[in-house]
């Protein structure tokens, strides 16, 4: 295994690891949300944020995944 590969499983790691921790921050966040007591519009805005939660992780997961990816195919030039 060359060192493009291996920082290349590095980078993906690291992406996989970065979007775990997001969601796990977003459903912490979801359950501290519930236990307080909320309106009506409150519910609807403190669940839209806490999906935004949930999409900045899924992009930051599959942009630094990708990345990763993208220097592990270096190794092939």
């Amino acid at each position: 295994m060359d060192a493009w590969k291996v920082l290349g499983t590095v980078v993906v790691a690291t992406g996989k690891a970065s979007g775990a921790c997001l969601h796990m921050w977003g459903d912490g966040a979801r359950i501290n949300f519930n236990r307080s007591s909320h309106t009506h519009e409150e519910r609807e805005e403190g669940y839209e944020k806490i999906a935004h939660i949930h999409e900045f992780a899924d992009t930051v997961e599959d942009t630094i995944c990708n990345f990763g990816e993208n220097i592990k195919m270096k190794s092939d030039d």
